[in-house]
């Protein structure tokens, strides 16, 4: 078992690697990547044991120090003091996709299953902070493997498919009746933070390690004081809140290699999560899996671009912020690109972080609204 999370911990790494010197086509995801791995080796025989401490230690590890260490480069308060129109419509987007989920949630969540409830918390987090929030929502209310795979899989056929649009010129067609940008000199908003350098110091590794070391630590031991039923969320929402404090220090946000590291925990994560699923079970309720996707997906963006306009958000924050929440800060240059609006990238990213660090409550206050309205 140590042999096999070894393995995947250099799995990891040669993901990574291959994503950050784009050896990777651009379409595909590390994470999906990582997943699709992950359920090969597991089904193959050489998968992971989430019942031996090796492999329940890896999981949990895995999340604890990745949440935290994506979160601390985020400059929060500067993002909503600079930049109020995309804190506003990155709020319209929270709204959006919770209600979304809620309402639909009382039709498809019955039909999807005894897991209804967390799909329903799975997709809350996914649209409004990206694949890890799903893995942290899925993580903490206890999803089954196959739950989680099923969800990731029609999320990478709906949202992939988004993701031509945003890149598209069609967009800009979309949008023609949402107000035009404005440049930050017309309406004195700036990007919140300076663009990061590509160089990153031999200390500062070490010194982001030991950061998120201590926050899961710290969020760890306060968890243990919960009832057992409630530990492992309580952990999880913990260093997501530890994660947002320490991002208020300057010197924390500089730290760059955390980002790297994040990234790189999320990937153990999905490597061995998937090597748990069993392909056998994975149709069971896909039918109704995808629907329910491609349901809040399509209404919750519908809503966000309509309610726009009333708040005198512009078309290219309205399509951003959208970016920011489904996919992360890993697409927000190239939709930059496509809006001709660089000017908006910095904002962007920030706006996926804030999705990043409030989606995982969003996906378990959604999953606890639903399972108590159909007594789950």
């Amino acid at each position: 078992m140590i042999v096999v999370a070894l393995a995947l911990l250099l799995l990891a790494a040669a993901i990574q690697a291959a994503a950050r010197f784009q050896r990777l086509p651009s379409w595909l995801d590390p994470v999906i990547l990582a997943y699709a791995i992950g359920l090969l080796l597991g089904n193959l025989g050489f998968g992971l044991d989430a019942k031996t401490p090796t492999g329940e230690g890896l999981l949990t590890a895995a999340v604890l120090l990745g949440i935290p260490l994506l979160l601390l480069p985020a400059d929060f308060l500067g993002w909503l003091r600079l930049a109020p129109r995309t804190a506003a419509s990155t709020g319209v987007v929270f709204l959006t996709v919770s209600a979304t989920t809620v309402l639909s949630g009382l039709f498809f969540a019955p039909r999807v299953g005894e897991e209804g409830w967390i799909v329903a918390g799975m997709l809350t987090g996914t649209y409004t902070g990206s694949a890890p929030n799903l893995v942290a929502v899925g993580k903490a209310l206890g999803v089954d493997p196959e739950t989680q795979v099923r969800v990731l899989a029609t999320d990478f056929v709906i949202a992939g498919t988004f993701c031509f649009v945003l890149l598209s010129p069609a967009v800009k067609l979309l949008l023609r009746w949402l107000r035009p940008f404005e440049p930050a000199e017309a309406r004195e908003e700036r990007p919140p933070a300076e663009t990061p350098s590509e160089l990153i110091h031999w200390w500062d590794w070490p010194a982001a390690g030991a950061l998120g070391l201590a926050v899961a630590a710290i969020a760890g031991g306060l968890a243990l004081l919960l009832p057992q039923d409630f530990q492992e969320l309580g952990a999880i929402l913990g260093v997501t809140t530890l994660g947002v404090a320490a991002s208020l220090s300057r010197r924390v946000r500089g730290l760059r290699s955390s980002v790297l590291m994040g990234d790189y925990w999320i990937l153990v994560f999905c490597l061995a999560f998937g090597s748990l699923a069993d392909l056998s079970k994975l149709w069971g309720g896909l039918t109704w899996v995808f629907a329910w996707t491609l349901a809040v997906l399509v209404i919750s963006v519908g809503l966000h671009w309509l309610l726009c306009r009333p708040l005198g958000i512009d078309r290219d924050t309205a399509v951003i912020t959208t970016a920011a929440a489904i996919f992360g800060p890993a697409l927000i240059p190239a939709v930059a690109a496509n809006l001709e609006n660089r000017e908006l990238v910095l904002s962007g990213v920030t706006a996926a972080l804030a999705g990043l660090a409030l989606g995982s409550y969003l996906g378990v206050g959604v999953s606890y609204a639903i399972r108590a309205l159909l007594a789950f």
